[in-house]
Parts: C-alpha cells; sequence; structure tokens
C-alpha cells in the first residue's frame, strides 16, 4: 500500500490549520500478484502538539483484502524418462499442488528430435498436431497421459521427444521442473553389409612390379571383388594386426577410387603413409611373415584374413587362382590381374584342398575334415575370437589320407562366432563357425 501524505519512518504526519474542524489522508492497496490472506494495516493518533488532544477513537485499522487468484502448481513428476522401443507404454505423471480448484484443461506442446516421426510412439489421448490437451477435474491432484514407443526394426541412434507445460489457464502455474524429455533406446541390430571381397594377393617387398601414383614401388595388397557388381572399400577395415581389426579405416571420399568394379581388383599401398591419398593404409607388410584381414563397416564382422609366411623380394603371395583357397608364391606377380600365367613357388605338399568344419552351430565339440589330395607330416590348429585372441591350439602329427579329420572340444567357450585355421608348413585356411 502507499499513503498520501507518505509514511516516513512508521509515522504519517498531517498539518492542521487554525479553526480546522477535521483533516485527512487516503491509502491506495497496490496489487502485489501474490495470493495470500487479508492483510491489516492499524493507525494510532500520537505526538500531537499543544493545543491538542487524543479522543476516542484513537485507532484506526484497514483491512486489505485480497484479491490475487490463489494458483494450483503443475510440474512432471520427472523431468526424464527412458523407454526401450517395443517395451511397455510409460505414464507421464503432472502433479498439481494444491490440488485443481475447478476442473479446467491444459495444454503440453510436443517437440519432436531428429528422425522422429509417428513410426516411432504414439500418445493417449492423441495430440492435435504439437498439442496435446488434458482434462484435469475439479480436486485433481495429479493427471497423465500415457507414450507408447514402436518398435521400427530400423537400427539407429537413440531419440528423444521433449514436452512442456504450455497452456495451462487461469488458475495454474508451471513450476519446475515444467519440462519432460522422453529418450527412445533403440534396440534393434544393425544389418551390415558384408561386400563378397578377398583379400586375393600382396607383396611386401615390392621392387618394380607396379608404381603408386607417385612412382613408388610400395608394398601392396590386392583386394579382390567375387561380386557381379560393382562395390566400394569404403568404410571397411584392413589391419595387420589381429587384436586391433580397425586400424586402417578406408575413408567415404567423393570419387569412384576407393569403387572396384564387378569381378575386378583394387591395390592398396600398405606404405604407412596416408597423406598419400585413401588408398594408402597406416602400415606396411612385414616381409618375414604377419597377417591381414579385412573387416566390415561396423569393425567386428570379418570379410577376409590372412596369415601369410616369409615373402623373398621381388615376389607376392597369392590365392593360386582369383578366389582359390590354396596360397602359393607367385615368382611374377599379378597385381590388378588374374592370378594366372606366372609359375609358382610351391610352399607346401598339400594341394588343391579345403577344409569343412561341421556342424555349424556346433555345441559341445567341431569337426574338421580336409576334402581332396593332401599329405602333410605335420598340421597346426588353432581357434581364435572375433577379437583374434587365441582359444585353442592344436597339433596333429602324420596327418593321413585314411583319417582326414580331426576333432576339438568346444566346452568353456561361449556362444558366438568364431575362426578356425589350419596350418601346414606356410599355408593357411581359415573357416568360420558359429557356437552355440
Amino acid at each position: 500500500y502507499v499513503t498520501n501524505p507518505p509514511v516516513v519512518n512508521n509515522v504519517l504526519e498531517i498539518n492542521v490549520a487554525p479553526n480546522q474542524t477535521n483533516i485527512s489522508f487516503s491509502i491506495e492497496a497496490l496489487l502485489d500478484g501474490v495470493p495470500e490472506p487479508d492483510e491489516v494495516v492499524s493507525f494510532t493518533l500520537a505526538n500531537l502538539t499543544s493545543g491538542l488532544s487524543i479522543g476516542s477513537p484513537a485507532t484506526c485499522a484497514v483491512t486489505i483484502q485480497n484479491v490475487d487468484i490463489n494458483f494450483s502448481q503443475l510440474s512432471f513428476a520427472s523431468d526424464n524418462y527412458s523407454i526401450i522401443e517395443g517395451d511397455t507404454p510409460i505414464d507421464i505423471v503432472i502433479n498439481i499442488n494444491p490440488p485443481a480448484p475447478s476442473a479446467q484443461t491444459i495444454g503440453i506442446s510436443i517437440s519432436n528430435g531428429i528422425g522422429v516421426d509417428a513410426t516411432d510412439y504414439f500418445l493417449t489421448p492423441a495430440p492435435i498436431g504439437n498439442l496435446l490437451s488434458l482434462n484435469v477435474p475439479e480436486n485433481a491432484s495429479s493427471v497423465s497421459f500415457r507414450f507408447t514407443v514402436l518398435n521400427d526394426q530400423e537400427a539407429e541412434n537413440d531419440e528423444t521427444v521433449q514436452f512442456i507445460l504450455a497452456e495451462l489457464g487461469p488458475v495454474f502455474q508451471a513450476v519446475s521442473p515444467s519440462i519432460c524429455l522422453v529418450t527412445i533406446i533403440d534396440n534393434d541390430t544393425p544389418i551390415i553389409n558384408i561386400p563378397e571381397l578377398l583379400i586375393n594377393e600382396l607383396m611386401p617387398l615390392n621392387v618394380n612390379s607396379i608404381a603408386d601414383a607417385f612412382g613408388q614401388f610400395d608394398p601392396w595388397v590386392e583386394i579382390y571383388n567375387t561380386s557381379n557388381q560393382s562395390t566400394s572399400l569404403s568404410n571397411l577395415y584392413l589391419s595387420d594386426v589381429p587384436s586391433n581389426p580397425t586400424k586402417y579405416r578406408f575413408p567415404v571420399v567423393g570419387s569412384s577410387v576407393l569403387d572396384i568394379a564387378a569381378n575386378g581388383y583394387k591395390v592398396v599401398w600398405a606404405d604407412a603413409t596416408t597423406s598419400q591419398g585413401p588408398l594408402h593404409t597406416n602400415f606396411t607388410l612385414n616381409p618375414n611373415g604377419g597377417f591381414l584381414s579385412l573387416y566390415a563397416e561396423d569393425g567386428s564382422t570379418l570379410i577376409d584374413s590372412i596369415s601369410y609366411p616369409a615373402i623373398p623380394s621381388g615376389r607376392s603371395y597369392g590365392r593360386e587362382n582369383d578366389g582359390a583357397n590354396n596360397w602359393i608364391i607367385f615368382n611374377s606377380p599379378t597385381p590388378e590381374a588374374e592370378n594366372r600365367d606366372s609359375i609358382p613357388t610351391q610352399l607346401s605338399v598339400i594341394n588343391d584342398f579345403d577344409i569343412q568344419v561341421y556342424p555349424n552351430p556346433a555345441s559341445d565339440v567341431v569337426f574338421v575334415k580336409i576334402n581332396g589330395n593332401f599329405s602333410s607330416n605335420q598340421l597346426q590348429f588353432s581357434i581364435v575370437d572375433l577379437g583374434g585372441k587365441q582359444l585353442l591350439r592344436k597339433r596333429i602329427n602324420n596327418f593321413a589320407a585314411a583319417a582326414p579329420f580331426a576333432y576339438f572340444s568346444l566346452k568353456g567357450l561361449e556362444a558366438g562366432i568364431y575362426f578356425l585355421s589350419m596350418e601346414s608348413n606356410q599355408q593357411t585356411i581359415t573357416k568360420r563357425f558359429v557356437k552355440q
């Protein structure tokens, strides 16, 4: 409130003129916007000058009546919810304190995050556009709406939907938390495109077989496209370390430099010089023997791998024919060409063979059978996981054609994908199998 004349230090001073029979002052009650009980201001006659005395009544009480609305405060019961695709619907609760003084309708604005559309969720009751209307009964202490998430069968990032207390009417007031965020957690398994590619040939010591665009004779790896359609190396991974399958990632480029034509070849330069372009890796090849792997874009799905022996200078190591299982040393390398028309140096007395791993999937035991012409005094078998960790190793001497199989116990191995490799002298064949 304010008075005229004004109150100074709790004293309102009025001048009285001679022969004056009454005096007055004014008081104005102000709107403070705060719902509250009525208030009282008391005025008492005091500190009179000579010639004046205090009569009755000497005190006057002024009541200031409250006219502000007593708002009910609205807030979300939680500012954050999480729900997995296809999971049980959740109820999003709005608390009302004190309870609603009368029946009202409130509006909640909806804001969908990036990638969210009608295939991701629906609300009950249904909104109109981006506004959800809720009826609030008299004396209600809470209201709610239901959020049902759908499974769109599409692997994607987690998504969000935001709700804001917006259109509240004359008796409600929003307080924190007035914003609620719902996170939709994706549970779909990404569909990995596994291109039909093979590591077909490699050359650690390139003397003069083929030069790169800079005129340098660098170590190289040939990738062979076994399919009848063009494919790209973009987003695939090439590595020389079994425990680090994502060592080199082929980038996404705006040209066709990483494309491999149908049934075609692409030479990748293993020169540890990535500054020379996307076909130049961050590692080189060890001429004394090593490992190479090609992984899909998820970095965990193996496309092909090879453990290679020591390779003399000027020679390459490749599949005897494009896509064949048998690997040999070529006296005349064949980069970006069919693996033939050269005199091979055989590294093993095993010729024209393949191995069969069965049953696949397997439970407790897996068998390995060699199909084809073979003869070897010693074979090495090993089982590795997707990370390249060797879990089992077995040596068999005098592996005979009369009993061309071996078996391995899988007890102790968790369910998953594994690779079984057979080595003879400097040759390796790898097969994938599933442990149930």
